[in-house]
């Protein structure tokens, strides 16, 4: 921001009131590397101080007051080639532009235009060189292109009251030195730059301009109410009184700062500059009208700027369009472009940014965990439980019974995985399925799939990074050990019991994602004298038609181990629920579902006597399961495991510092539904422990 100090000179009328905004657009490709504003009347000029551009940004905007000019003025914007403003740019010059002083102030608009812009205007762009009225003088030199009478180095002093600025010097008629001694209105001569000897009185330039001896309010042609000047740049409404006076109406007021974000409100008008009222810049907070930047703060100088908003587009966003009101960035789509998924796979961008494996077929929409490119190439079977089976994931996965169906092994999250391709998948009533092992398991089906039997799992610790519970120790006071913390997983699991100043095993955190991707097992319970419960398994069953749950489906955290016989032995803390994930075109959800990843409770500690263990977590309801084993007097219990809303217990001190402290319950573990097309889940009846997490769709 920057305000024009212009240079007092003489005047032939009384200075304007308001004030005027100039706005100067920079375009790009200027060679300037400084500009000035010009202001002229037709009698008198002002120009601006230099304004340097390196730093500055587009619009300048610029505040002028009436500073000895009276308007109509002609406003102009020109660039030099040196921080100086010195040496004109030959070329870069904008168009002219009348304004008049206004309250509240009126806004200016010029636009300095780089020499080779090519715009065919009269601006001194590509026009440059061109000499329209054909006086042998080319803009942008010539002020007026218009009329041949109007160019640099024409006689003004054969025109010394016509108002004009002939000869393109910014100064009009008795302003202009070769006008002195030479004809001005009222057949008046042009005597040290006013107009004198002539037939009438000019009330406010100090001049005996009539030759009967009196000037201004003194000649009797200036009559009671006649405009003149006192002198004082800061008055208004100078009028003439009887007896030669010339005398003021009011005061110059200042209150239309430039720009009132970063100028205080009220200014300070400064006679001995030419009434330039001056505004002091202010600090603190502003909006510079950029979406793309944050943090406005003034400049000192009158200016606002913030810091500005990057703005990276991902794979499937174009380059940026502009930022929200709240300053995000906003960017157009790549819808249907190719992209790369991370899986190898083609895959192309949706409406929403994001890169989307394209399917083959198998499956109606993307599955979780894998891609159909990583099934298995065999045709896959029917896999139909009718008898109790065992599926072991580790090592070479196998089952008891039968044939195990074809399979793969893939890397989701950097853990190993067992993923199953068959044709349908059924549990028949009265029939269990046990997945035990290290890995988690991906039943693929390419059609329906049914359980109305049991599952449960019990295969694959969670990762690295599993949130299992801390071990208790023996540094206490007496001879009695703290209890290990209960694991977590979807919920924390409980601090481990504590005796005689020992301490306590830490509680296990919430980890791993709502969204179960990675496909993950859940936490194990930390140790006492005793073992912790091993977290609950991980299972995933992906339909490409209708998947039906109305048996069980549980990947229950297991139970810490009490404590052996021998006074002060602590129990192990239980383990987390596990995770399960379905996933189908439809998903259905009856009412005799029993669907559960509850955590273990503690191990029981020992005052004596053998400590009992913790109980696995509840396979059936949503309510918690009962502290670990209290058989033992002294010893203190297990915290209880976590089911539905109810949180993991902590473990209990034993009886005396002597005597061993429960392990903490574990908390419980995932479960996720996810349903492209619809989802079913019954309103009463059916066990869903904890709360499940879904993608939305219509009933889920």
């Amino acid at each position: 921001m920057v305000l024009l100090a212009a240079v007092l000179a003489g005047c032939a009328g009384k200075p304007s009131t308001g004030a005027i905004e100039v706005q100067v657009n920079l375009e790009p490709g200027l060679e300037s590397v400084c500009v000035k504003v010009t202001a002229s009347d037709g009698v008198d000029g002002r120009e601006t101080r230099a304004i340097p551009l390196a730093g500055k940004t587009s619009p300048l905007h610029i505040g002028m007051v009436g500073d000895g000019l009276v308007s109509p003025i002609t406003i102009t914007a020109l660039g030099y080639s040196d921080p100086g403003c010195t040496v004109l740019t030959p070329g870069e010059v904008s168009d002219p532009a009348q304004a008049s002083y206004q309250t509240p102030k009126a806004v200016v608009v010029l636009t300095l235009r780089p020499a080779s812009n090519g715009d065919g205007g009269t601006d001194g762009g590509a026009d440059a060189g061109i000499d329209n009225d054909l006086d042998g003088s080319p803009l942008p030199a010539d002020c007026d292109d218009t009329n041949p009478n109007i160019h640099p180095g024409a006689n003004e002093s054969l025109a010394c009251a016509n108002g004009l600025d002939d000869d393109c010097d910014n100064l009009t008629d008795c302003a202009d030195p070769v006008c002195d001694s030479f004809a001005c209105p009222g057949a008046g001569t042009c005597t040290a730059g006013a107009c004198t000897g002539s037939q009438q009185e000019f009330c406010s330039d100090g001049v005996d301009n009539n030759g009967n001896g009196l000037a201004d309010c003194a000649d009797p042609a200036c009559g009671a109410g006649t405009t003149c000047t006192d002198g004082n740049a800061c008055t208004t409404g100078d009028r003439c009184l009887g007896g030669g006076v010339c005398q003021k109406l009011a005061d110059v007021t200042c209150n239309t700062p430039p720009a009132a974000q970063c100028y205080a409100g009220m200014g300070v008008c400064l006679a001995d500059a030419g009434a330039t009222c001056f505004y002091a810049p202010t600090a603190g907070g502003c909006n510079d009208q950029n979406n793309c930047t944050t943090g406005d703060t003034c400049d000192g100088d009158g200016g606002c700027r913030g810091t500005a908003v990057t703005c990276n587009p991902n794979q499937c966003q174009t380059a940026s369009t502009g930022c929200t009101d709240a300053g995000s960035c906003l960017f157009g789509t790549r819808n249907g472009l190719t992209c790369d998924a991370g899986t190898g796979a083609p895959a192309t961008c949706n409406p929403s940014f994001n890169c989307i494996p394209v399917q083959t077929g198998l499956f109606p929409y993307v599955p979780s965990n894998f891609t159909e490119g990583q099934l298995p190439t065999d045709g896959g079977v029917a896999f139909t439980v009718d008898t109790p089976r065992t599926l072991d994931t580790s090592g070479t996965p196998s089952i008891t019974v039968g044939t195990m169906p074809p399979f793969t092994l893939i890397t989701q999250g950097g853990q190993s995985t067992v993923l199953v391709k068959v044709t349908s998948f059924s549990v028949l009533s009265g029939q269990t399925l046990l997945i035990t092992g290290t890995r988690p398991i991906i039943f693929a089906v390419l059609g329906d799939a049914l359980v109305d039997g049991t599952i449960r799992a019990s295969n694959g610790p969670g990762p690295a990074a599993c949130g299992n519970g801390g071990n208790g120790d023996g540094s206490g006071m007496g001879n009695g050990f703290s209890g290990g913390g209960g694991g977590g997983f979807g919920s924390a699991g409980g601090v481990g019991g504590t005796t005689g100043g020992s301490g306590a095993g830490a509680l296990g955190a919430v980890n791993g994602e709502p969204t179960l991707m990675p496909l993950r097992g859940g936490c194990n319970g930390g140790n006492g004298s005793a073992s912790g419960g091993a977290g609950g398994g991980a299972i995933q069953i992906t339909a490409s038609g209708t998947l039906t749950i109305a048996g069980t489906l549980a990947a229950p955290g297991l139970g810490g181990t009490g404590a052996s016989w021998g006074g002060g032995d602590s129990g192990g803390g239980g383990g987390s629920g596990g995770g399960i994930l379905l996933e189908g075109a439809t998903v259905l959800i009856n009412s005799s579902a029993r669907l559960t990843a509850n955590g273990g409770s503690g191990g029981e500690g020992s005052g004596g006597g053998s400590g009992a263990d913790g109980l696995d977590g509840n396979e059936t309801s949503s309510t918690a399961t009962a502290n670990g084993g209290n058989d033992e007097g002294n010893g203190g219990n297990g915290g209880v495991g976590a089911a539905g809303t109810t949180a993991a217990g902590p473990g209990l001190s034993g009886g005396d510092q002597n005597d061993g402290a429960g392990g903490g319950g574990g908390g419980v573990g995932r479960i996720r539904v996810n349903a492209s097309t619809s989802c079913t889940i019954a309103g009463s009846g059916k066990v869903i422990s904890p709360a499940y997490t879904s993608n939305g769709a219509t009933g889920c």
